[in-house]
C-alpha cells in the first residue's frame, strides 16, 4: 500500500516518556501487599511531579502550560492508545502503520477506488482526491473525526456509482469499507492529538461526546443494502475521541487538565496541572475494582 513520492509525519509514540500504562501493567498487576503498591505509587507520583515540573515551570501563559502537559501525557501513550484501538476495531498492523502517515486518506482512497470499487484513476479523479484530502485537513467547520471520515466516505459513493451506475455503492464489500473508516478515523484522531491546541482539543473532545451521546438517544437512519445491517451503538461508538480508549486514570488527568480555569493565577494554574499530572489515586481504584472482578 503506497504512495509514491510523498513522505510521512512523524510521531514520536511515546519514546522518552513515563508512561502509566507501562508502569501500571509492568509494575502494579502482580502486587498483592498494600504498603508495597502504595510505595510503588509514591515513586511514580514523584517522578511525575518531578518531570512535570521540569516540563512547565518556565513556562509564561496558562495556555502554553496546559498544552505542553497535555502533549505530554498524550504523546506519551499514543502508541499503547492506538493498539487498544486497532484491537478493538480488528484493524491489521499495516493500517495501523498507515495511519501514522501524512498521505494516509489520499493512499486510502486512491487504493479503495482502484482494487475495490474498480474505479479508472485518471486525472479528474486525482484532483478530486486532492481537493477532498485538503478540505478534510483545513477543516473550517471544525468537524468531529467521525464526520470527517463521512466526507470520505460519500466522496468514494460518488465516484462509485459515477463510474459503474446509481447506487453501485450499496455493493461494496462491507468489511473493507469498514477497514477504510477506522484507518481513516485513526489517522485523523492522531493528526490532531499532534497538532491541534489544547483550547481545540478541548471543543473537540466536548463535540464528539455530545455527538456519540445524541446518536445513542436518536441514532440516525442509515440505508444499507441487505444482508448488511447498521448498528447504532457502533455508530455511537465511532464517535467518541481517540481518547476513550486509554486507560481511565490517564483520560481523566487529560479532561482535568482541560477544564481547568484558564484565567487562574499562573502559579495557581502551574501548580494544579502539576497535582493533577502526578496524581495515583485513580491507579489505585483500577485495580481495587479489577482485584474483585477476579475473586
Amino acid at each position: 500500500m503506497s504512495d509514491e513520492g510523498e513522505s510521512g509525519f512523524h510521531f514520536d509514540g511515546g519514546r522518552g516518556y513515563i508512561s502509566y500504562a507501562s508502569f501500571y501493567t509492568e509494575n502494579l498487576d502482580d502486587i498483592d501487599d498494600e504498603d508495597q503498591l502504595r510505595a510503588k505509587l509514591t515513586d511514580l507520583e514523584n517522578k511525575l511531579r518531578a518531570e512535570a515540573t521540569k516540563l512547565i515551570s518556565a513556562l509564561e501563559s496558562q495556555e502554553h502550560v496546559r498544552s505542553k502537559a497535555l502533549k505530554k501525557l498524550i504523546l506519551g501513550s499514543l502508541r499503547e492508545t492506538v493498539n487498544t484501538y486497532a484491537q478493538s476495531e480488528r484493524l491489521p498492523a499495516v493500517f495501523v502503520e498507515l495511519a501514522y502517515r501524512e498521505n494516509c486518506i489520499k493512499v486510502l482512497i486512491k487504493n479503495f477506488l482502484k482494487k475495490v470499487g474498480r474505479c479508472e484513476l485518471n486525472t479528474d479523479l486525482s484532483e478530486r482526491t486532492h481537493e477532498v484530502c485538503e478540505s478534510i485537513y483545513r477543516n473550517p467547520k471544525r468537524d468531529i473525526v467521525y464526520d470527517q471520515v463521512k466526507i470520505i466516505q460519500k466522496f468514494i459513493h460518488y465516484r462509485v456509482d459515477k463510474q459503474h451506475g446509481e447506487n453501485a455503492c450499496l455493493r461494496l464489500p462491507a468489511e473493507k469499507m469498514r477497514r477504510l473508516l477506522s484507518t481513516a478515523r485513526l489517522h485523523l484522531n492522531i493528526r490532531g492529538l499532534n497538532k491541534l491546541s489544547a483550547q481545540e482539543l478541548l471543543e473537540i473532545f466536548e463535540r464528539s461526546y455530545e455527538s456519540a451521546l445524541n446518536e445513542k438517544r436518536n441514532p440516525e437512519q442509515v440505508k444499507v443494502l441487505w444482508p448488511k445491517r447498521f448498528i447504532p451503538r457502533w455508530s455511537s461508538l465511532h464517535r467518541m475521541p481517540l481518547t476513550q480508549f486509554q486507560s481511565l486514570a490517564l483520560n481523566k488527568k487529560i479532561m482535568d487538565i482541560l477544564r481547568l480555569p484558564i484565567d487562574l493565577p499562573l502559579e495557581v494554574f502551574q501548580r494544579e496541572v502539576i497535582r493533577i499530572y502526578a496524581s495515583s489515586n485513580h491507579l489505585i481504584d483500577i485495580l481495587n475494582i479489577q482485584r474483585r472482578w477476579t475473586v
